[in-house]
Parts: structure tokens; C-alpha cells; sequence
């Protein structure tokens, strides 16, 4: 009699303990909605509806394209990013010239001895 006893009551708390995780999970999906839903709406508003004519020219634009992704947005974004790209590639040719030269210059001072 008790062990029936005992593996009902097991049974009703694994139950409720899914009950409970299920319920959590279905608490934060809807919360992950409400967010993204919340973050589109934010990105895809202009926050100002006109920049201030007395900012320099750089805070400008920054507002401009602070919550605003627009496609010159974006195209300026990936051009940043590509130029970024670029003086890498250019950094890491310089090194590996300079260092080249002083390969060159320690297998001459190997060959000397």
C-alpha cells in the first residue's frame, strides 16, 4: 500500500514538475516574441524625425543612421567593413615584407660563418 502510495505521489510531482517546466517555456517563448517584435519595431523607427542643424556633420549622420537600417545604411556599413578588410590584408603584407628582409638577412649572416 505504500509503495503504491509512494510511486503516486512520485508520478504527480514528475507531472507537475513538467507542467511547471512547460509552462517556463512557453513564458519565455512568448517573451522572445514580445522582443524581437520590440527590437524590429526600435530598428526599423527613425528616431528623430530631423537631425539639428547645429550638430558637426559626423553626429549627424550618426543619428541619421542610428535606428534607421537603410539600404545606403547598410551599403555604407559593408563598404566600412571592406576597407577594413583591406588595410589587414595591406598591415599583414608590410609585416611579411619586413619580415622576409630579415629572414634574408639572417640566412646571409648564417652563410657568412
Amino acid at each position: 500500500a505504500n509503495l503504491a502510495k509512494l510511486s503516486e505521489k512520485m508520478a504527480g510531482a514528475a507531472k507537475r514538475r513538467q507542467d511547471r517546466l512547460s509552462s517556463v517555456a512557453e513564458k519565455q517563448h512568448e517573451h522572445a516574441e514580445c522582443v524581437s517584435k520590440r527590437m524590429h519595431t526600435k530598428n526599423t523607427t527613425a528616431r528623430f524625425e530631423q537631425t539639428p542643424d547645429f550638430l558637426p556633420p559626423n553626429l549627424k549622420a550618426r543619428l541619421a543612421n542610428l535606428r534607421v537600417p537603410t539600404a545606403d545604411a547598410i551599403r555604407r556599413k559593408e563598404q566600412l567593413a571592406s576597407g577594413r578588410r583591406a588595410r589587414i590584408l595591406e598591415a599583414r603584407t608590410r609585416a611579411m615584407k619586413v619580415h622576409g628582409f630579415k629572414v634574408e638577412a639572417a640566412q646571409k649572416a648564417r652563410a657568412a660563418f
